[in-house]
């Protein structure tokens, strides 16, 4: 959208395109690069939380004092981790023609480095007019918890002294915090009707009233014969087939094995619509 703004004549076309071979670009490589070396200490960090029982997303207070923390916390170690790749020279690499330096100063002065200045610049009441549309900053989704829960919140971390939650003091603010929260409930009845509330909704995956699509039916994993990580599909594939535990042809497709079981069985039913995936191996119920 930015881009059509500053060039008209690109106007219903897609700009998604970044290259036509399979090199990765440059996004993609800094991502595999931060995966690899930022992100998994801070999921060992809230792995801890989990193995040690301090949080349990279901129980909403904790996943709302929880919340509250550390998305803050991991958005400061981001925009720290930015300014520090940013500002830091990268080992050289004689086999490439890029510039060699820290990519701030690469970025601001190319000249420098013997290289052009291809940058368009954007003006900030194009991004701002974007942010309006797209993101505006009082959306739902951006509230780290439910107002009334915040002012209790941001209270009670005042009162403990607001102490710098950090990769170290991580858990024991959290710690600290959820007991404080949790005493001080019968004092704030609002609060408590709010967590109640937020506990009665369902959860992902639970029945919410949705009526199921014609020839669907219900079946959950690991009962009726069909072992744990089975997987559904609401659509015809091609079925995993093991000449060991049946008679079908490899590879046939979900209307030719009910076409088969006709053949061998009028009375046998199937649903068309519902196909399942498993490696575990098959019951008796399934033979």
């Amino acid at each position: 959208m930015i881009r059509q703004h500053l060039d008209p004549t690109l106007a219903g076309t897609l700009q998604h395109k970044w290259m036509s071979k399979h090199n990765n670009i440059k996004p993609e490589i800094a991502w595999k690069q931060f995966r690899l070396r930022w992100a998994p200490g801070f999921e060992g960090l809230f792995d801890l939380g989990l193995q040690n029982q301090w949080y349990d997303p279901i129980n909403i207070l904790q996943k709302f004092v929880f919340h509250w923390l550390a998305i803050p916390f991991i958005q400061r170690e981001l925009d720290a981790y930015v300014v520090r790749h940013n500002t830091s020279a990268k080992r050289a690499n004689k086999r490439t023609i890029l510039p060699h330096g820290i990519p701030d100063i690469i970025f601001e002065y190319p000249e420098r480095f013997a290289a052009e200045d291809f940058k368009i610049p954007v003006q900030e009441d194009i991004l701002q007019a974007i942010e309006e549309r797209w993101a505006p900053p009082d959306h739902p989704v951006f509230r780290l918890v439910p107002p009334t829960f915040q002012v209790y919140i941001q209270s009670l971390y005042q009162e403990i002294g607001q102490p710098v939650v950090q990769f170290e003091t991580f858990w024991d603010v959290y710690l600290h915090l959820h007991a404080i929260a949790q005493q001080s409930l019968d004092l704030h009845p609002d609060v408590q009707s709010l967590l109640d509330d937020y506990g009665e909704l369902p959860e992902a995956g639970e029945n919410q009233g949705i009526p199921l699509m014609a020839h669907n039916h219900v079946a959950d994993f690991g009962v009726n014969g069909i072992p744990p990580a089975a997987v559904f599909e609401e659509r015809f594939e091609r079925l995993p087939v093991n000449s060991e535990h049946n008679d079908f042809e490899d590879g046939l497709r979900a209307e030719q094995v009910i076409e088969q079981l006709d053949e061998v069985d009028p009375d046998a039913t199937a649903q068309p619509r519902l196909v399942v995936y498993s490696d575990g191996e098959p019951s008796d119920n399934e033979l």
